[in-house]
């Protein structure tokens, strides 16, 4: 980290608590403050992206995947990393196309009794 460049900035929580972060120079002009709705969006692109690579390594979303549908997952669980709404949205979609397939994908039932 560039010390030099850094600062120290200050933000009061509405409990009236404070947090100190220190972000380098070239950082300041595209972090957003916590109280700004980016900062709650990031888990849930990180959630999505867990499950994406989860399902794509697994090979198990809601039933097993074939391998178009890994391909799918891979791409998704990488999508949310890069920030924009664009590619999260590309991501948040190959879920939901992955998802519908399953989905729509007849369940063949076995023909053994139950013991």
């Amino acid at each position: 980290m560039d010390v030099q460049n850094a600062s120290l900035q200050r933000y009061d929580t509405p409990k009236g608590r404070s947090c100190s972060f220190l972000w380098p120079g070239q950082l300041q002009e595209s972090v957003s403050t916590p109280s700004e709705p980016h900062a709650s969006w990031s888990p849930v692109t990180g959630t999505v992206g867990t499950l994406c690579l989860a399902g794509a390594v697994v090979g198990y979303l809601t039933r097993p995947t074939t391998i178009p549908e890994r391909l799918l997952l891979a791409a998704g669980s990488l999508l949310p990393i890069y920030p924009g709404l664009v590619t999260d949205a590309l991501g948040f979609g190959l879920l939901g196309v992955s998802y519908l397939a399953q989905r729509s994908r007849r369940v063949v039932p076995t023909t053994e009794p139950v013991t």
